[in-house]
Formats: C-alpha cells, structure tokens, sequence
C-alpha cells in the first residue's frame, strides 16, 4: 500500500515542464485536484487507497508526456526570460538601495559644518559660475575662516558618476591668491549627497590679508572669487 506522503508525486513529475513557480504551481494544484477525484471515484468502488492512487495514476497517464505536454503550452524560451527580466529589476532595485544609501541619501553628513563649527566667519560665495574639466564640473559653496588663519572651502563636483568617481579630481585642485602665490591645502574629505558629493579642503591664508581672493583649478580651467568681503 501507498503511503499519503507520495499521493502526489504524479503531479510534481507532471508539472516539471512548467518554468515559472507561479503557473507550476496552479498546475500542480489543479492536476491534484483531479487526482483526489479519481482517488476517491476508486475508493467508492471498493479499493483502498494504495489501490485507488494506483488506478488514478494509470487513469491519468504518463506524467513525463504530460510534463512534455506542459512544456510545449508554457513555453521555456519564454519563461526564462521573464525570470531573467524579474531578477534583473529586483537586482537593480537592490542596487539603487544600496547605492544611495552609500551616498547618504538617508542620513547626510555635512563635513563642511563640522569644519566650520567654531568659525570665526562663515562665508556665502555669491557670483560664482563654477568651471568645467574632463567631464566634472567644479563649483564652490561654501566657505569659512577660522581664528587660525585657516580657510575651510567646500567645492561641489559633479561629473560622470557611473563611470568615475570625482573623488580623484577634487584631491587634484589647486589654490592659489590673488598674485599667484600657491596657498598649502589638504583634502579634509567630502560630504554625502545624492548625486553631487560636496568635498572639504582646509587651506592656509594666514599670511593673506582679508579680505583674499582665491583661485582654483583643475588642469587649465579655474575659478575665482573672494572671501571675507
């Protein structure tokens, strides 16, 4: 006699030629159904179970030509490429998550306020139009003067973020004065934002009389613009 465990088992062969989970299992469903119904037509005539599923197995056929039957009514062509189109939209989405999150589309970290905490000046930099080099554009924002003659520069980079990362290229900008002198700076790091990662610099005008007009540059484009107007 057979055990209830392999009641089904004719069905899950049959339904191996179906792909997709969602209509394997609305076939398999249905075939069991069925298959309770002829069990229990042969159980009413006298059999037992382990004679009645015997029966209603033979009465339903071969399930490898009922899973080839399947095959050709869900084709597999077909289906693997809607699984392949679903995990590539579920990947993607996974990634967007992933990739904002990094950015801090979530919880943003101004570096330029932590810099500038104790500032004994914070600087708004009007009129300025930015420059553009190698495909990243170069813009400041911010700006602020310390007791110690330090100035602490935020500078916006935005530039072909899926290919490169600007991070490079803010590391490799330049300052100067007004008379061409170069100013020592040092990359303090940048703040996470969608898109445009603003980047710190801590540069050193202690020698500069305020208000200073600074330059800066990345290869042969610049910019200029004063501070402590």
């Amino acid at each position: 006699m057979k055990s209830k465990a392999s009641r089904f088992s004719w069905c899950e062969k049959a339904c191996r030629g179906i792909v997709l989970p969602s209509e394997r299992r609305k076939a398999q469903k249905e075939l069991e159904g069925h298959m309770e119904d002829k069990i229990d037509d042969f159980m009413t005539m006298g059999m037992d179970f382990g004679q009645a599923l015997t029966a209603a197995e033979r009465a339903m056929g071969d399930p490898v030509q009922t899973a080839e039957m399947f095959s050709r009514i869900y084709p597999r062509f077909a289906s693997w490429v809607f699984i392949f189109a679903r995990s590539l939209f579920m990947s993607t989405a996974v990634f967007f998550f992933v990739y904002f999150f990094s950015l801090g589309y979530f919880d943003r970290n101004d570096l330029f306020s932590s810099l500038a905490e104790n500032a004994a000046e914070v600087i708004e930099i009007d009129g300025h139009n930015g420059f553009e080099r190698a495909g990243y554009r170069f813009s400041a924002e911010r700006a602020a003067v310390t007791d110690d003659g330090t100035l602490i520069l935020e500078i916006k980079v935005s530039g072909p973020i899926w290919f490169a990362s600007p991070d490079g290229a803010a590391e490799m900008l330049k300052f100067r004065s007004a008379g061409g002198q170069k100013l020592e700076s040092r990359f303090e790091g940048k703040t996470r934002s969608l898109f445009c990662p603003r980047y710190c610099f801590a540069i050193d005008i202690k020698e500069e009389s305020l208000p200073v007009e600074i330059s800066y540059d990345f290869g042969q484009a610049s910019e200029s613009f004063k501070v402590g107007e």
